[in-house]
């Protein structure tokens, strides 16, 4: 029987976002992934089922990464807005430094199999609930300010979506504009 080495898989992980970052999922073959990984086709195989698979193994382990990020930058702030802000900042970065991670959770939701779908959806249901717990921390005993935490949760979510999907000309303060829109609305105050 064969141990995975931990060493080998992240090669072969961060060879492949390299290759799917630079020229997309179409372009890249399981062949160029190993050559450059300095390991054999085969040993691709030991480790993934095919292309998907190891496309979705980068995804998941990006989103773990990513969501462990976002634990933190919540827990460096106190009030609750200031966390939802720095959530969203980390997202933003995250997503702006590694657009090919966005495009392939693009792919796998348009045409992943029930697997694939149903592991990006456990990924997102995480960051979904540590969201909502942040604005459930904005009501208040004598103050509801968010009636429904875990629709605040997508509707963030689905705002991130979309303005990561095509990102306005500056995002210096996009963080603060996104959570500043959903606590108070869009109307010019």
């Amino acid at each position: 029987m064969r141990v995975r080495d931990p060493a080998r898989v992240e090669r072969i992980i961060e060879t492949a976002a390299e290759l799917f970052g630079e020229f997309g999922y179409t372009e890249v073959r399981m062949e160029d992934i190993a050559t450059r990984a300095g390991v054999a086709k085969g040993t691709l195989y030991l480790y993934y089922k095919d292309k998907d698979d190891l496309y979705l193994a980068l995804i998941l382990q990006r989103m773990t990464h990513l969501f462990e990020r976002t634990q933190v930058k919540a827990a460096e702030a106190v009030a609750p807005a200031t966390k939802l802000v720095n959530v969203v900042r980390e997202a933003v970065d995250y997503f702006h430094s590694q657009p090919h991670i966005f495009a392939a959770i693009q792919r796998f939701d348009n045409s992943g199999t029930s697997a694939q779908v149903e592991a990006l959806r456990l990924s997102r249901d995480r960051f979904l609930n540590l969201t909502a717990g942040i604005f459930a921390e904005l009501n208040r005993p004598e103050q509801t300010v968010v009636q429904d935490p875990d629709l605040a949760a997508r509707l963030l979510c689905g705002m991130m979506r979309e303005l990561l999907f095509t990102p306005p000309q500056t995002t210096r303060d996009l963080p603060e504009q996104i959570v500043d829109i959903l606590l108070n609305g869009i109307a010019k105050r």
